[in-house]
């Protein structure tokens, strides 16, 4: 389906290669004559012959030229002035209503070197001065939304002139066009030259969808969305395999998939050199660190002195979830930091890696709970800012086990997670407690390190 849409503008019709000095009454005149001839072929051809339409017609043909599979364009949907009565005669006569309306009977009864260009003509009036720009910008977006309803379903190529007409409606017609929902499938702008009635094919919906891309791609970033990002890379019909895989690994890491992102690193690193090589290395060496500070904490005392990176990682996963709204998935991390933190505790007062702690706690076997560990450290630990952090995070803690990560339903918000804690701020009194307790210093996010690099790199694949 080919759709047309265009203003119209007092240059936009001559008559004996002339422009109408006043549009409305010579355009009203000319109306009628072709009426009055309508039975009669050869009167109707000759009227039609001194008839030139400079702007719209190259932009037809040029349509028409590009697109001839499909036949002639099936609507060409144009805006005409018809001012209300009110408004000055000097501005009135200006006014399009009648150009429109020939350009409708001309192309609609196929008369002459108009014939078989447009299946259909619908005409949009706009009843105000146009130069009043926000009341133009609204009609124009109320223009498209009804063009959006009559073409329903169906998604056209679709041809968005801006040369006919005032520069207001012309700026009224891009914003409304390339910024709605209701104009779907494919938009090209075209200019026409009015002199040497060239079509010129305007790169303005590619740039500003361009830069929509950027935004949105951004605001995924800003979410830590990986995901959403990673699709959004790989739609992009020049997709950048390392920008997508970069995405993947750093999804795979906040789900502490660190075998799985390994694997993907490994592959990238094939076809990887210079700066981006350097990139994926960094992040290599960090996902291994923390592959292998976990396994040397489960299996022994030694490999607890590893633990830091660990705790940094579980401090700045579980903060990425209540920034972007996740609370139960916080409620999950900051449970499991807690835990880990016990367990790191007693198992450095025992001398033995994790995965011991059971023995130690239960001789006679069975589960070690939250509440057995945290009795055990109330009567042997000396830390006691540590013991009173952990209690205060006991009905965080309860809230997890209700929630959809344990046993019943519940939900998370910021309010009532933070009546929830104990204390007076949690991540403060969490970034105190690890320093103070574990001398185990916080440091910049992670993730927050790789967010620049990839924001550049994506933008110079936009620019390609």
């Amino acid at each position: 389906m080919k759709v047309l849409v265009a203003n119209t503008g007092t240059n936009d019709l001559k008559y004996d290669s002339k422009k109408l000095s006043r549009t409305r009454e010579d355009a009203k005149k000319i109306l009628e004559d072709l009426q009055g001839v309508i039975g009669d072929e050869l009167l109707l051809n000759s009227e039609a012959n001194s008839i030139d339409l400079p702007i719209l017609l190259p932009a037809i043909n040029s349509f028409l030229l590009l697109e001839p599979a499909s036949g002639p364009i099936d609507v060409l949907f144009l805006i005409v002035t018809n001012q209300d009565e009110m408004v000055d005669k000097k501005f009135r006569s200006k006014d399009t209503i009648y150009v429109g309306k020939i350009i409708k009977f001309l192309l609609e009864n196929n008369v002459d070197k108009f014939a078989n260009k447009v299946k259909m003509v619908r005409l949009l009036y706009l009843n105000k001065n146009p130069n009043i720009l926000d009341d133009t910008f609204n009609y124009y977006r109320d223009f498209v939304k009804k063009i959006g309803d009559y073409l329903g379903s169906n998604r056209p190529t679709t041809w968005v002139m801006l040369t006919g007409g005032t520069q207001a409606c012309n700026f009224a017609l891009l914003d409304a066009s390339i910024n709605s929902s209701h104009l779907m499938g494919y938009k090209q702008y075209i200019y026409v030259n009015e002199l040497t009635e060239e079509v010129v094919f305007l790169e303005t919906q590619n740039q500003l969808l361009l830069n929509r891309v950027k935004e949105t791609f951004d605001i995924f970033l800003e979410r830590w969305d990986y995901h959403a990002a990673m699709q959004l890379s790989k739609r992009l019909t020049f997709e950048d395999k390392i920008v997508t895989n970069f995405l993947q690994v750093l999804g795979l890491r906040l789900n502490f998939r660190f075998e799985e992102a390994l694997s993907v690193i490994e592959e990238m690193l094939v076809r990887a050199n210079g700066n981006p090589r350097m990139v994926i290395e960094k992040l290599e060496f960090e996902i291994k660190n923390l592959h292998d500070s976990i396994g040397k904490a489960l299996k022994s005392k030694s490999g607890l002195a590893s633990a830091e990176h660990i705790i940094n990682e579980l401090y700045w996963n579980m903060h990425i979830q209540y920034q972007t709204g996740r609370y139960v998935d916080f409620l999950g991390r900051f449970y499991r930091l807690s835990e880990f933190l016990m367990q790191l505790e007693i198992a450095k007062m025992e001398g033995c890696g994790l995965n011991a702690l059971r023995k130690k706690l239960k001789p006679g076997g069975g589960h070690v709970s939250r509440k057995d560990m945290l009795d055990y450290l109330k009567d042997n630990s000396i830390r006691k800012t540590f013991c009173m952090w952990l209690e205060n995070g006991n009905e965080l803690c309860k809230h997890r086990n209700n929630s959809i990560l344990g046993h019943s339903f519940q939900g998370g918000s910021p309010q009532n997670l933070n009546e929830l804690w104990g204390g007076k701020d949690l991540f403060d009194d969490t970034v105190h407690v690890l320093g103070t307790e574990f001398n185990v210093i916080i440091g910049n996010n992670p993730y927050e390190a790789y967010k620049y690099w990839i924001k550049e790199r994506f933008t110079s694949t936009l620019r390609k």
